[in-house]
This record gives structure tokens, C-alpha cells and sequence, in this order.
């Protein structure tokens, strides 16, 4: 089915078009676990690429060029929001077979769009500065920003090529290579002492790579066929809930960096502090949500255009889902709930406590985040079902809920009214926006699943399960943490001025105390001895969740285990399996 030419009757919405039913074959089960395989792949080698800089980011740079980049990003994603005019999903829904009819008319029509969103960015730049955040250093980073969004054009529609040919190899190159020359450019320009601009001069490069490398891999040029202006107003109404749905996907990703800062300030916060808090609650959720958002970005490339072939058949199609969420939750509720119980040693071994106050908000979004990992899947359910309207209003709920959280959150802890529950930090912001976007994602999952057939106990103990065993792992590795009584025998006192950190090792009874007359016995200095300590509470808390979760997941739940295994790369569910010695999945 093709876009109509401009004489032809209207074109009805994108959920009546006809589909041609298309029989599924073994072979659509191998390329999606390929496709699943590369892309895990590819998140795993981001996942460590993005965590190495974020170390040394975090060593570099400040608090507030966290801060303003958080604001700089979050603005210039809202002001971006119809970026691309929703081609990409578009092209996916409409199948291989019409690519080429409507590559060029989508390409043109995305291009021009861009053009006119950089441009509007670029307008808005100063007024939002000086008037919403109050920090004119803004300014440079949203027109920097704002270059990357028209570059960026060939490599949205070009990507959607290659997931429609499930040459899922090539996007997750393609993938790897943007990430290394974004994480790559933002170190090396924080080496250069170029402070928050050391972020947004990288998503320009990262754009032309992105265009140039999926062009690479396609050899296909939609910029010379013809743009077919008559087509765009069509075009435009067929897309229109898909760039109604990029506003609710900012909100639900970059919603509170929006809002916090101004709120706080409208609440008394002076702007340094107020900027300096958003930095740290940016850093906590984006070292969170590193893994998870990859995982949950990654499920659905693959499982959309794969997902798009089982619409006739949603038995097949709600089996398919329901046994992705198992394992998605088997993996996102370890990952997450393991980062929140390491980050405080591994703060302390990497960042000498530069950023101790935002360790408790990485815990606390370790404990929520695993829900957010299913907006992936149910997104990809939604679209394939051409069902883009509902995830556009869905997703618009879940956004503005998360948003709203995160102002209120702000101006109840900068006017002081809940006393010491809710202080001006990133761990009393993150309760309340991480604790909203939990609850909210459990019900619209709950919603998505119930469309196409799931019941809902089973749907909820797929969900439930998984991440109560994590809760239950993170709490016994903490129990452990507790009773040894390695975490408070190292105290930090950061001098700002002169950038040096004085180091105390106290004592204690017991295991402690044993433990640090030995350490102190090798003659070591200070700074040496605190990184035995963190070292050592790394390694047991690490060890304790996992062989925790390990044996809990082996005899409660041993096939969501064989699930999560089957869904990993290759190479690490094969290792999962001897490791945990489960049967290979026969279905």
C-alpha cells in the first residue's frame, strides 16, 4: 500500500489500511533471535563504552556542567519533537515492499522538517536561556544542539532500510560506531577543559557518522528520488500520531530535567544549587538507566518489524511477547538492582566521593527502573499493530505523569512543606519521579498486554516476579554490606576550592576492624587503603547479588532463567545456561 497521489480520496488512519496476511516461517524466529543477538551485542559494548566515559566524565567535569547539559538536552528534545516528522516507524509500518515508493517523498519531507525545527531551536535559544532556566550559558549549547538535527536526516531514514532488510548487523555497527565517537569526542573535549560543551559538540559528529555509515551499509539514496510535494499533507496525517508520540517519549526520558531546575528556583532555590541538583539527579538517572534504556530502545528495533508480521496471529504474537518480558525483567531487574547496591563503593573507588550525594538516587532509580525497560516492548506491540493513536495517548499518560512528578517534587522540597522527607536532593527527587513512572508503566503494561489477550496474573508475574527476587538479592548483598561494617570506615571531606579530598580511615569492632589493621599494617597511604576498602565491599556486594540471584532464579523460576538466557547474545546465554546448568528451550 502506497501513500495516494494528491487526487486521489483522503487516506484513512494508519489502523484501517489493509494488511496482507504473510505466513510466518522458522525463519522469522531465526532472524529476530540474530537480530536480538547483534543488537545485545552492540548494547553491551555501548553499555561499557558510555560507563568508561561517564567515569571519566564524572572526574573531569562538575555537577553544574551536568546540570546544564541536562536542561541544554531536555529542550532542545522537546523543541525537536517532530523530529524527522515520525518517518522512521512510518517507513517500518508500511513494509519492505513500499520502501521505495516512499523513500524519497519521506526523506525530503523529514529533511525540511528538520530544517525547521534546527531553525526553531535556534529562535527559541535565548529566550528559554535567559527567561525558563535563567542561565544564559545555555545559549551556545541548544545552537550547537540544534546543527545535529537536520545532519542527522539520512540516518533516521536510511536505518529504517536496514531494519526492514532485519540487517540488524549493520544498525548495531552503525550503533556502535555513533557511540564511540560521541563517548570518544565528549572525553576528549572535557580534556580540553571545554566544560558542558564538551557534550553537545560530539551529537553534531555523532549525526554525520550515524548518515554516513548507514548509508555505507544500505547503498540506497532517497534524496534522489523524487519528494513528491503533493504527497506531504497525506503524509503528514499518517504520521501525525507518531510525532504526537515523540513528545510523550521526551517526557517520559527527559520530562523532570524540563522542570526541576525552574521549580526549585520558583521555590526559593538560589539557581547555582538548584542547577547543581538537576546535575546530580542527571548523573544518577543516566548512569541507571544506561543498560535499561538500551535494552528497552534495542527490544524494540528488533521486535517491531518482526512483530508487524504476526498481527493475523495473535496467539503467536502474544506468546512472542509475554516470553520477551520474562526475559527483559530477568535481565533489567538484575542489571538495575546490582548498579544500586555497587555504586556507593564503586563511587568511592572511582570518584574519591566527588559524587557521593547522588549514589542514594542511583539506588533509588536501581529499585524502579526495571518497568521502564518494558516501554520498549509494549511499544513495539503497539506499532506493529498499527495501533499508533493508542501509544500516543498511552505514552502521553506516562509522560506528563513523570513530568508533573518531577515539578512537584521540586517545589514541595524547595518550599520546605513535607519538612526532612522530601529535602532539596537528588535522592528525595528521585523517590518521587522513579516511584511514579513504576507505577504508572505497571498499569499501562497491564493495558498493552490485555489488547492483545494476556491475563493479567500471568502478565504480572512475569513482570513481578523477576524484580522481586532482584529486591530480594539487592537486599540480602546490603544485609551482608551492613554487617560487615566496611561501608562507614572511610570518610571523605572534599576542599571545592582546591579541588583535593582529605581521606580518614576510622575503626571498628569485629570483621572491620580486623580487616582494616591489616590493610593499615602494609604501610600504605591513605587514599591507598580507602581503595582497598571500597574494593573489597565491590567485590562481596557483587558477588553476594549475583550468586543470590543466581540460586533464587534457578529453583523459583527456572524458566523465566532459561527465557532470559535465550534472549541474551549468543555467547552469554550459551555461557548462562552451562553456568546455571538449564536445559536448552525446546520451543
Amino acid at each position: 500500500m502506497t501513500l495516494p497521489d494528491p487526487s486521489s480520496p483522503p487516506v484513512a488512519p494508519l489502523e484501517d489500511f489493509p494488511v496482507v496476511p504473510m505466513r510466518v516461517t522458522g525463519k522469522m524466529g531465526r532472524a529476530a533471535g540474530s537480530g536480538a543477538a547483534w543488537m545485545m551485542s552492540a548494547t553491551v559494548f555501548t553499555k561499557i563504552l558510555t560507563f568508561v566515559a561517564q567515569i571519566v566524565l564524572g572526574s573531569l567535569l562538575t555537577r553544574d556542567d551536568f546540570g546544564l547539559f541536562a536542561m541544554a538536552v531536555a529542550t532542545t528534545k522537546f523543541v525537536t519533537i517532530c523530529q524527522d516528522g515520525g518517518v522512521r516507524d512510518l517507513l517500518v509500518q508500511r513494509g519492505l515492499g513500499d520502501y521505495e515508493k516512499f523513500s524519497g517523498r519521506v526523506f525530503w519531507f523529514a529533511m525540511c522538517f528538520n530544517l525547521v525545527v534546527a531553525t526553531l531551536v535556534a529562535a527559541v535559544a535565548w529566550p528559554v536561556a535567559n527567561l525558563w532556566f535563567k542561565d544564559d550559558r545555555l545559549v551556545n549549547l541548544l545552537l550547537v544542539l540544534a546543527l545535529s538535527v537536520p545532519l542527522g536526516t539520512p540516518g533516521a531514514v536510511l536505518n529504517s532500510k536496514l531494519r526492514l532488510d532485519f540487517n540488524f548487523a549493520a544498525t548495531s555497527w552503525v550503533m556502535i560506531l555513533s557511540g564511540v565517537v560521541r563517548q570518544v569526542g565528549t572525553v576528549s573535549l572535557a580534556l580540553a577543559a571545554c566544560g558542558s560543551m564538551s557534550f553537545v559538540v560530539p551529537a553534531v559528529l555523532a549525526a554525520i557518522v550515524e548518515s554516513a555509515a548507514s548509508w555505507w551499509f544500505s547503498r540506497d539514496t532517497p534524496w534522489k528520488r523524487a519528494p513528491e510535494f503533493g504527497t506531504w499533507i497525506d503524509l503528514f496525517k499518517q504520521a501525525k500520531w507518531l510525532i504526537f508520540g515523540s513528545v510523550a517519549n521526551l517526557l517520559i526520558d527527559r520530562g523532570p530535567y524540563l522542570v526541576m531546575q525552574p521549580f526549585l528556583v520558583l521555590g526559593g532555590v538560589n539557581v547555582a544549587l538548584a542547577t547543581g541538583v538537576l546535575g546530580e539527579y542527571f548523573w544518577a538517572f543516566e548512569v541507571t538507566a544506561q543498560l535499561g534504556v538500551l535494552l528497552s530502545y534495542n527490544m524494540q528495533l528488533v521486535l517491531m518489524p518482526v512483530l508487524s508480521r504476526f498481527k493475523d496471529d495473535i496467539p503467536r504474537l502474544r506468546d512472542a511477547t509475554i516470553r520477551s518480558m520474562s526475559g527483559l525483567m530477568m535481565m533489567g531487574s538484575f542489571s538495575s538492582l546490582a548498579m544500586a547496591v555497587m555504586m556507593d563503593p564503586l563511587e568511592g573507588l572511582i570518584f574519591n566521593g566527588k559524587w557521593a550525594n547522588a549514589t542514594p538516587a542511583v539506588a533509588v532509580f536501581g529499585l524502579f527502573f526495571p518497568f521502564r525497560i518494558l516501554y520498549g516492548l509494549t511499544t513495539a506491540v503497539q506499532l506493529a499493530m498499527n495501533q499508533s493513536r493508542t501509544w500516543c495517548l498511552l505514552s502521553f499518560a506516562e509522560g506528563i505523569a513523570f513530568t508533573l512528578a518531577g515539578a512537584v517534587v521540586a517545589i514541595v522540597a524547595a518550599k520546605g512543606w513535607m519538612g526532612t522527607l522530601v529535602g532539596v536532593d537528588a535522592a528525595s527527587l528521585a523517590w518521587a519521579t522513579g516511584g511514579t513512572l513504576a507505577i504508572v508503566r505497571i498499569f499501562a503494561t497491564l493495558w498493552v498486554m490485555r489488547q492483545i489477550g494476556a491475563r493479567r496474573r500471568a502478565v504480572l508475574v512475569e513482570m513481578i516476579w523477576p524484580w522481586l527476587l532482584a529486591v530480594l538479592s539487592a537486599a540480602i548483598a546490603h544485609s551482608l554490606d551492613a554487617w560487615l561494617n566496611l561501608e562507614g570506615l572511610v570518610t571523605r571531606r572534599w576542599d571545592v576550592e582546591k579541588a583535593v579530598c582529605e581521606i580518614t580511615i576510622g575503626n571498628s569492632d569485629g570483621f572491620a576492624g580486623w580487616f582494616v589493621a591489616i590493610v593499615q599494617g602494609w604501610g600504605l597511604n591513605a587514599r591507598a587503603d580507602a581503595a582497598i576498602i571500597e574494593g573489597t565491599r565491590l567485590v562481596l556486594l557483587g558477588l553476594t547479588i549475583t550468586i543470590a540471584f543466581g540460586v533464587l532464579a534457578r529453583v523459583l523460576m527456572p524458566d523465566m532463567l532459561r527465557e532470559a538466557c535465550r534472549v541474551a547474545p549468543g555467547p552469554f546465554g550459551r555461557l548462562g545456561r552451562r553456568f546455571l546448568r538449564l536445559a536448552r528451550d525446546k520451543g
